[in-house]
């Protein structure tokens, strides 16, 4: 779970950091490390350690010691607790991404018997305190092979400022834990054999010494500009014409009326076949910057009745769309099974509107089939979830968990589970754990009855790091009130120790049962036609749409409608799961108040500074000071001060997001004919 990220609130000292685009590292071959072949086909390097005087320490009385050597770091692979197996990183450039190979061709070593390798340190989770403390790993300590199991691997292979990068990690130091037995190497000599070149997302970096074997590839400025020659700058969608923003907090299909539209200001002589809905889906803007994400926003699909005065809005005429939260469901294919997910940066959802000019994106109209032998599920899965930010025990910023429990204490969670079969199993998924300094474990029951117990592992000293468990158990339901009464209870075999509930997913099977004039379900996995009949509507009329694609709903037309009941048929094919909304007439969900927005264009812009300001509007006044304190220098910086929201707005759908920051960045960076040097973040993080 994460909190916001916000800009808003005032500091004091304000918070500046300052980032520089052009990193001018001169970087020197390194003493221990040697290149003996290098250009655009292969690589070889003879990695010589230099051992620094040898640590000892006692913990739980036994002697350990630990091996340090010149640039080591603490490998990702290990966790406090484990033997502190150190590696020397070493970044090489690469030609492109995929199929490099890395050899080893000799290595020297000695083994050294009966050592006690020291373990990786816990940090005390103390603010007042930053040292850390000991703890061995008993499973860790048990292991019969050395580890790592190669001394060298590649890793972090990809793209940088226009650069193929990949790291080298060298483990000199090698450990049997079981035979107590260390394996010391004095040389290690590997050859990358390069795989195909790739083209890079952006221009090259020339500036930018990254890998030891940069000089094997070579680039000009001049290439550069030349290939800058051909960007095209865009302009964002909401550059021109007249913008609403609204919020939604809940899936469903929405009706916007006539009337409302009227009253926000829309005017009357416009063709409401011109109206406009734009949004992201509300997910995350994605953390990984080599994942695709929506650049702008995107228009949805509508339906939009002109019952009125044709091509002119009236109070009568209505538009139709498909709306979405921050919180869902995935679907993974291959294992078949649902994850729920919940956007960590905001509370609710953007949506966009505007109209005038061509005709909007109308949702595509597919008829009912109409197939005797069809599947006809009885029952599809309901699901529920719940994850909550309430503990941030880490300070981590993004890592948040939900309920704390002292010990002995308990909670129950209810929650309604429309439609139950009672007759099938529900399957409870709960993940919880506990920062404990005695063992400990979390108890589940439904209804009082016990589900599970799972152990969370203890950890001793002063400051124990915080350890998960999970609970994965299935149970015929004993009750009838259609309601989960889902009862956590944490204990301590001793009296210090705190439990936490992260989060927990209930999946049952329901019938196919409205509820307030609305249904919405995700189809089986499964291929050929399948009918789906939905009963306890209002009756008289009920519409379908399949909503699979957020942006692209699709209305399912001429479904069978009988009394309170309706019944549609369409195909499908295995791994592609669909999701439909079947609505009656009182089942449409209404938005609150549309809320007019100013033209921006971050896209467009085309001042092409040096110094890139972002801050918060409260801090834009500070912001213009500093601009104008850089631009009147000896040497003056081309300065720019961008609004943190115009950033969300263009670049993460008008949620906040710190991924939307590094996309603008990253689209200025690429598309400006003169790349910007500096960013600084104006604010509080």
């Amino acid at each position: 779970m994460a909190k916001t990220i916000t800009f808003k609130r005032a500091l004091i000292v304000a918070f500046f950091v300052l980032i520089p685009f052009k990193i001018l590292a001169l970087m020197q071959q390194p003493e221990d490390i040697k290149i003996l072949q290098s250009d655009i086909t292969t690589l070889v390097i003879e990695y010589t350690p230099v051992f620094l005087p040898l640590e000892k320490y006692t913990i739980e009385g036994n002697e350990y010691v630990k091996y340090s050597f010149l640039n080591n770091c603490i490998s990702d692979s290990f966790q406090p607790g484990m033997p502190d197996i150190r590696n020397r990183p070493l970044v090489i450039r690469l030609p492109g991404p995929e199929k490099n190979i890395l050899q080893i061709v000799s290595a020297d070593y000695e083994d050294v018997a009966g050592a006690n390798l020291s373990p990786i340190p816990f940090l005390k989770n103390d603010p007042s305190d930053f040292s850390d403390y000991n703890y061995i790993d008993k499973d860790a300590y048990s292991f019969p092979d050395f580890i790592p199991a190669s001394v060298v691997k590649l890793t972090s292979v990809g793209e940088t400022r226009g650069k193929f990068l990949g790291t080298i990690e060298f483990f000199p130091v090698q450990y049997n834990p079981l035979r107590k037995t260390i394996r010391k190497y004095s040389r290690i000599v590997v050859k990358v054999l390069f795989g195909p070149s790739a083209k890079p997302s952006r221009d090259v970096d020339v500036d930018l010494k990254a890998g030891i074997n940069d000089d094997a590839f070579t680039i000009t400025k001049k290439d550069i500009q030349q290939s800058r020659i051909s960007r095209e700058i865009k302009n964002s969608v909401l550059s021109s014409g007249v913008w609403y923003k609204f919020t939604i907090n809940e899936d469903g299909m929405y009706k916007l009326s006539g009337q409302q539209l009227l009253n926000a200001g829309v005017p009357s002589s416009i063709n409401p076949k011109t109206i406009k809905i734009y949004n992201n889906g509300g997910m995350e803007t994605p953390l990984d910057p080599t994942a695709p994400y929506i650049d702008d926003l995107t228009q949805n699909a509508v339906f939009i009745y002109d019952g009125g005065s044709n091509n002119y809005l009236d109070a009568e005429d209505y538009l139709i769309f498909y709306g979405r939260g921050i919180r869902g469901w995935d679907y993974n294919p291959t294992n078949k099974t649902f994850k729920h997910y919940q956007n960590r940066f905001a509370t609710e959802n953007v949506y966009w509107l505007t109209y005038g000019g061509a005709l909007s994106k109308q949702m595509n109209a597919v008829a009912s089939l109409n197939d005797v032998n069809c599947y006809k599920p009885a029952t599809v899965v309901g699901k529920i979830f719940r994850e909550d930010d309430k503990n941030n025990i880490n300070s981590s910023g993004i890592e948040w968990l939900g309920d704390a429990f002292t010990p002995d204490a308990q909670m129950v969670y209810r929650h309604s589970l429309p439609g139950l079969d009672p007759s099938q199993p529900i399957r409870y998924y709960i993940n919880v754990g506990a920062r404990s300094f005695d063992y400990s474990y979390f108890s589940a029951y439904e209804h009082d009855a016990l589900l599970a117990n799972v152990n969370i592992p203890r950890t001793g000293g002063d400051y124990p790091p915080y350890f998960y468990s999970f609970i994965d158990v299935s149970r015929i339901p004993d009750f009838s009130d259609s309601e989960t009464r889902l009862k956590l209870k944490y204990t301590v075999s001793g009296s210090r120790g705190t439990g936490y509930l992260d989060w927990y997913e209930i999946f049952y099977y329901q019938f196919l049962k409205a509820e307030n004039d609305y249904f919405m379900f995700h189809s089986p996995d499964t291929s050929g036609v399948v009918e789906y009949k939905v009963y306890g509507l209002s009756g008289g009329s009920a519409s379908v749409f399949d909503i699979s694609k957020f942006d692209s709903v699709v209305s399912i037309i001429n479904p069978v409608i009988s009394a309170d009941t309706c019944t549609f048929q369409t195909e499908h094919i295995t791994g592609q799961i669909k999701t439909f909304c079947v609505v009656g007439p009182t089942g449409y969900r209404t938005i609150g108040n549309l809320e007019t927005v100013p033209n921006q264009n971050l896209h467009g812009d085309t001042y092409e500074a040096d110094y890139i300001i972002v801050t918060h509007p409260e801090f834009i006044s500070a912001a213009q000071r500093l601009k104008d304190f850089r631009e009147s220098q000896t040497k003056p910086l081309k300065t720019t001060v961008v609004n943190v929201n115009d950033i969300y707005n263009e670049f993460g759908g008008g949620l906040p997001t710190p991924a939307a920051i590094r996309n603008y960045l990253r689209y200025v960076y690429r598309n400006w004919s003169h790349a910007p040097s500096y960013v600084l973040l104006l604010g509080d993080g």
